[in-house]
């Protein structure tokens, strides 16, 4: 028997919430995924077919009963963004993209989102690496102010009653469904902006290797001195706090500075240093509430970035 459209949201939404917490627990297989898609295609059609939208209402316009299906082009991008084969990542990755935005036009159109959010999602212009920082912390604040509030309101839910059965809703009360629900879009907005970069991300990889594959560009594992057996192990034993710290720093960098003359680790570390001493990380950053602090680090990133930029990764290779 078909499911109505309440009942079709209600067993995707579950399936959802498996996959979330499949992902979250590093768990995730790409056989979990079928099914799921395809639950959300079918409400997706019920959706158009019942025409619960128009392209000129707003939120206020909406139904309380209706809001949460304009999730299901959110959650359909990410069960798309989620597959893993790479035998079918670019197409997955390109429905994801087809889901992801229409989901963001839908909701921009609506007015249902943060301002500095659809701002990043129409830039077209990549920000300076010390904008791009301040602008990820406001919205990984944005993030925790949503997710918190989610939190709360998630208390609040009344317990299994009928209509909670049959997928109508989450509250007994109308206002408190209402406030959850657009809560909920906001912060799929932001998370739509972290998906939308990261997807771009992916594919400029897969259309690298791709043209690898085609011979349009040479293959970095052809290079013979990629091909030079690993350096023999060697115990290291460390006596003094210096030599940990070095130990620990550079231990994800060992290769790039093996490439480096000797002047040039020494300005690395001297900075690398500095940044250790006085720059947290993004979300040491979210937590503090002196914004004063939080600039003046924010500063001190930004001149490493611009280091960086200065000296780019192989800079002094003389194995090239």
């Amino acid at each position: 028997m078909a499911l109505s459209l309440p009942q079709g949201f209600k067993a995707a939404h579950e399936l959802y919430t498996k996959m979330s917490e499949a992902d979250r627990d590093g768990v995730l297989t790409d056989e979990q995924l079928p099914r799921l898609t395809q639950t959300l295609l079918s409400v997706a059609d019920l959706v158009q077919r019942a025409a619960l939208f128009s392209s000129n209402e707003l939120l206020e316009d909406i139904n309380t009963t209706d809001l949460k299906y304009l999730l299901v082009p959110f959650m359909l991008g990410e069960a798309y963004f989620k597959w893993a084969d790479q035998n079918s990542k670019e197409e997955h990755l390109k429905r994801a993209k087809v889901c992801f935005t229409g989901f963001m036009e839908h909701c921009r159109q609506i007015g249902v989102g943060a301002g500095e959010d659809f701002e990043a999602y129409m830039r077209e212009a990549p920000l300076d690496p010390g904008a791009r920082r301040t602008d990820k912390i406001a919205r990984m604040k944005r993030g925790r102010e949503l997710d918190a509030k989610l939190k709360a309101l998630s208390q609040r839910k009344h317990k299994e009653s009928e209509m909670e059965e049959e997928g109508l809703k989450w509250f007994a009360d109308e206002e408190t469904e209402r406030e959850f629900v657009i809560t909920w879009l906001q912060s799929c907005v932001r998370q739509t902006v972290e998906y939308l970069e990261q997807l771009e991300q992916e594919m400029e990889m897969l259309q690298h290797s791709l043209r690898i594959k085609r011979g349009d560009i040479p293959d970095p594992r052809s290079d013979p001195a990629a091909r030079q057996p690993p350096r023999p192990m060697k115990v290291v034993t460390i006596n003094n706090p210096r030599e940990l710290y070095k130990a620990q720093v550079f231990a994800d960098v060992t290769k790039w500075l093996q490439l480096m003359e000797l002047d040039e680790i020494n300005r690395a570390e001297q900075a690398m240093a500095m940044m250790a001493k006085s720059t947290p990380t993004i979300e040491e950053q979210v937590d503090s509430e002196d914004e004063s602090v939080i600039d003046a680090k924010q500063l001190k990133a930004r001149n490493w970035d611009d280091w960086k930029d200065d000296h780019p990764k192989g800079d002094g290779n003389k194995m090239r």
